[in-house]
């Protein structure tokens, strides 16, 4: 047996091994009890390995910990009970506070559902691993070199600009594109080996792109047919060594062009235009201090507050309400998308039937609430508006809504909870609470980065009076604005991937 075979043989007996240990490990879980499995392909550098993905209710769904045993990776559950992921260079967190989201070296990526957590393991959507490996790749590492497969994902760039992101198995070849006569721009270019690509059509509707089609060529040549949206103006393409593939770049008309959506991407120019939402008013009192202190009169000083320190940074700041006014949950989202804000962020004061809570939160948007805490949170919000409980067709159609204005924004969302909250952590020197989700009706339909801020317990007595304070109130408005800016700034430093367009 020469040396190559030998290397063969020795992969196949661990992949079978892999296998058989991965088996046994679901088979002891709760979850895997009459459950069908299948073999999952999963590679990552020169590891390649098979994993079972087992069938549950909402699709199937993959181990965590069997994933890292297939593929040499290793696992540590942090001191707040989150997971970690780690490969030799990079890491993955998979928070408790954020089920549906996973924190990586470049931010949050979602994964499309929330993880399920069963001793000591986490189960994760099968459609999400192989985003998940994609963010343990090193930077020229060998996992293009052996693989066949092409992604696709659009990229922020910038104020008015976008990236369209095609990583592939190699460096390309013979690169072209051009305007064709019907008005779609044509990129082709040449692989030295055939490339499977992972759809041949993709309807995304946006302002500066409307469609993508992929036409395999003859001699291993591919093209992509790129539909541009009302905003495109231009878009040019160049190859990329590390790793290998592609970068489009597409540019947008000039401000003011007519355009049928917004298609937001992050950068320092770009978040400028900032929705503040004091919560409740007029007939809506909120929480009421044991001192008399009115939830809609605090939050409606503090806006104020945050947005003279925005506005002296260059922001464009608008309030929903400026007055002791009524405003339904829906009309608050309304205007964020009115002004086609870049961030919408609701400032709320809590309230608890256990005195002793006291503390500042930020949540962002979720179909189901992270905790009960969250939910009860969401509750006591949701009905103080009057916006009751939802159920079959009206709980379909706030589903509907969450699919279509909030995914896009998920992860933006995510980080922007995550940096309020690690400031008002430093500013007002608290217990980090964490950062939650819930189904926050007035994030509902909002289209573009959403959190919701808690800014403290009114019914707790030391914290109340501290909120009658307006120098605590002044903190809390710089921990804000603070936080918004910084949120401003870390775009600009790395392009930030929108979302992978299908696999």
């Amino acid at each position: 047996m020469n040396e190559t075979e030998r290397i063969r043989k020795h992969r196949r007996s661990k992949v079978n091994a892999v296998l058989v240990t991965a088996l046994l490990l679901l088979l002891s879980c709760p979850l895997a009890v009459a459950q069908e499995a299948r073999s999952l392909r999963v590679r990552l550098g020169d590891v390649e390995a098979r994993v079972p993905a087992m069938a549950h209710d909402d699709g199937e769904i993959v181990s965590v910990r069997t994933l890292a045993s297939a593929l040499g990776l290793s696992v540590d559950q942090l001191d707040d009970a989150s997971l970690r992921l780690r490969s030799r260079s990079k890491e993955l967190v998979f928070p408790t506070g954020l089920p549906s989201m996973v924190r990586t070296p470049q931010g949050y990526l979602s994964l499309g559902a929330d993880v399920i957590r069963r001793g000591g393991d986490l189960f994760v959507p099968a459609a999400s691993v192989g985003r998940l490996l994609g963010a343990l790749e090193p930077a020229g590492s060998a996992r293009d070199k052996g693989s066949s497969e092409m992604r696709v994902s659009l990229v922020g760039a910038g104020p008015g600009k976008l990236k369209l992101s095609v990583d592939l198995p190699r460096v390309p070849e013979e690169l072209r594109y051009e305007k064709s006569a019907r008005g779609t721009w044509i990129v082709s270019f040449r692989s030295a080996r055939r490339i499977e690509v992972p759809w041949r059509e993709r309807e995304l509707g946006h302002d500066l792109i409307e469609r993508i089609r992929i036409h395999p060529g003859d001699q291993n040549r591919l093209i992509l047919e790129i539909e541009p949206g009302p905003g495109l103006e231009a878009l040019s393409a160049q190859r990329r060594e590390d790793p290998p593939g592609l970068d489009l770049r597409l540019v947008a008309k000039a401000p003011g062009a007519k355009s049928s959506a917004a298609l937001r991407v992050r950068g320092a120019e770009h978040v400028r235009r900032v929705v503040l939402d004091p919560g409740h008013g007029g007939s809506e009192d909120g929480a009421i201090g044991a001192g008399g202190l009115k939830e809609k009169d605090l939050v409606l000083d503090v806006a104020r507050m945050v947005a003279a320190r925005l506005r002296a940074e260059g922001f464009e700041v608008t309030l929903t309400r400026d007055g002791d006014e009524d405003l339904s949950l829906d009309d608050r989202a309304a205007v964020a998308n009115r002004l086609r804000a870049d961030l919408f962020v609701s400032i709320h004061a809590n309230a608890s039937r256990f005195s002793h809570a006291r503390g500042a939160e930020t949540y962002f948007l979720a179909r189901e609430a992270t905790d009960d805490k969250a939910r009860t949170t969401a509750a006591l919000e949701n009905n103080a508006a009057g916006a009751a409980p939802e159920s079959g067709a009206g709980r379909n159609l706030s589903l509907i809504l969450w699919d279509l204005a909030q995914v896009e924004y998920l992860e933006d969302s995510a980080l922007l909870a995550e940096t309020i909250q690690a400031e008002f952590n430093r500013v007002l020197s608290i217990p980090d609470r964490g950062v939650r989700q819930a189904p926050f009706r007035v994030l509902v339909g909002a289209t573009c980065a959403s959190v919701l801020v808690e800014l403290g317990f009114l019914t707790n007595r030391e914290e109340a009076r501290l909120l009658e304070s307006s120098a605590y109130r002044q903190k809390l408005a710089t921990a804000l604005s603070d936080a918004i800016r910084r949120f401003r700034d870390a775009g600009d430093s790395h392009w930030t991937p929108a979302f992978e367009i299908g696999r």
